[in-house]
């Protein structure tokens, strides 16, 4: 049984390409996409194997890092699991086994991860450069995820908004209207000011961001660029206002286009800036992975493994393909509720 929760919110620093296989639409690698709404999606299986992969390979620094303040603990952070072997085998029951195969004793991980939900898309914008719009429907199943987890706000709690097709909900001192309008790509629309649009600008510039000086512009443009449109509208721009880049392929040899098939394809990306969200939840670790641990005898809580986890996981990780190129690099924040 899951007993804690943690908030886990992703900035895509980079345009980010976590895909769904091949199509035989105009765009060959789409981006992962909920079947029922077409929103942009990280499956969770993306984001654990993400988490699992920048742990690894940044494990001597974090292994450094916090060897000090781990020998202060006095439950699970013990100083060896400072130790680089017992790091790996408390790292491994946390997340569960590698590796499973028959032969092999497994069990579960005392970690799950829901899918990575859109919550702020970035589009264009004729005044500000660019807005960040949500909907209804997101900050609704924001706000069903964070009261599940214990994690709402008592304002978020009190945020309820209506939107009609055509109009769009902005903050009162709004950097991205012009003549009681917001153009957004190609499209205009009414734009109204509304308080509770500031109210939710504040709640998501303070959750959403890592609490530094390098992101007070964006936690500014979160408060003043913030547009709610209606559900339609909104499905409208997540679904035709991402990146498609076309790659070409270049025969190494001559310098020139490959001759080889396959030589040209169009690739879809989430924009740099968009905003997803995440729910860590915890439990305690149970026999098989306090065995694997070598900690049979102790008692590992939820509240340790959330500890372990937010220790681990570094404040920027790469997530989906063409990392050489650049792509998929996210900062993290998590959110307790406070």
């Amino acid at each position: 049984m899951y007993k804690k929760a943690i908030a886990m919110f992703m900035l895509c620093e980079t345009s980010v390409h976590a895909g769904s296989g091949s199509e035989l639409g105009i765009v060959d690698l789409p981006i992962q996409r909920e079947r029922h709404t077409d929103y942009p999606v990280f499956h969770s299986s993306s984001i654990k194997g993400a988490l699992r992969f920048n742990v690894e390979r940044s494990e001597e620094f974090l292994l450094e890092l916090f060897k000090d303040k781990w020998k202060d603990q006095k439950n699970i952070f013990l100083s060896e699991i400072a130790k680089q072997q017992t790091f790996k085998k408390f790292f491994e029951s946390v997340f569960g086994e590698k590796e499973v195969t028959n032969d092999k004793e497994s069990f579960a991980s005392a970690v799950a991860i829901t899918d990575g939900r859109i919550l702020l898309f970035p589009v264009k914008s004729l005044k500000g450069t660019f807005a960040y719009i949500t909907c209804p429907l997101v900050i609704n199943r924001l706000k069903r995820d964070l009261i599940k987890a214990s994690l709402a706000p008592e304002e978020l709690k009190n945020i309820d908004l209506t939107v009609e097709d055509g109009n769009a909900l902005v903050t009162t001192n709004s950097a991205v209207t012009v003549n009681n309008a917001v153009t957004l790509e190609e499209f205009t629309l009414s734009a109204m000011p509304e308080n509770k649009v500031d109210t939710l600008g504040m709640l998501l510039a303070n959750a959403v961001l890592p609490d530094d000086s390098a992101y007070g512009y964006l936690k500014e443009k979160i408060k003043k660029s913030l547009v709610v449109l209606s559900d339609n509208d909104f499905k409208e721009f997540v679904s035709q206002s991402t990146e498609v880049v076309a790659r070409i392929k270049i025969d190494e040899k001559t310098g020139t286009v490959s001759s080889e098939g396959g030589n040209l394809w169009y690739e879809e990306n989430l924009p740099a800036e968009s905003i997803l969200y995440s729910l860590i939840f915890t439990q305690d670790l149970n026999e098989g992975g306090k065995k694997k641990a070598g900690m049979e005898n102790d008692t590992v809580s939820a509240k340790d493994v959330l500890n372990f986890v937010k220790h681990v996981i570094p404040e920027r990780i790469q997530l989906g393909g063409n990392e050489t190129i650049g792509r998929g690099i996210l900062a993290l924040n998590f959110y307790n509720g406070k």
